[in-house]
């Protein structure tokens, strides 16, 4: 997962309007994500911290319909109330997760939420053998 730590790190510097380079390399870590198998067609989002009340986040089915193909202006920058401020698309179902993550620790910088098949696989085979 230390592929992930230079992308929190980066949020900590960013103006609250994000720029299209920061939005660049979010498309290229959700594609990353998928690429490896690190989520499924099932979902996942990833959003990142860029201003004390704000996020940039990947729009809804950004793994189902798009294959994590996202274009820069697909990444939505979110304020607190999970308004879009800028961006195209939808929100996820899941912001109130990623939101919740950010206002229980103000640390928090980057919220990354997959379907990893092995993951869902043991999670699985652990409730069926409790």
């Amino acid at each position: 997962m230390a592929q992930w730590a230079g992308l929190a790190n980066k949020a900590i510097k960013l103006p609250v309007i994000a720029g299209p380079m920061i939005r660049t390399e979010l498309v290229s870590y959700a594609k990353l994500m998928f690429d490896r198998k690190l989520t499924n067609s099932a979902g996942g989002n990833i959003s990142i911290r860029v201003g004390e009340n704000e996020i940039l986040m990947t729009p809804t089915l950004m793994s189902q319909r798009f294959h994590c193909e996202l274009k820069p202006n697909q990444i939505l920058l979110l304020d607190q109330n999970e308004n879009v401020i800028e961006g195209d698309g939808k929100v996820t179902r899941e912001v109130n997760m990623h939101m919740a993550s950010y206002q229980e620790n103000p640390d928090i910088k980057c919220v990354l939420h997959a379907h990893a098949p092995e993951s869902l696989f043991f999670c699985g085979e652990l409730r069926r053998n409790a």
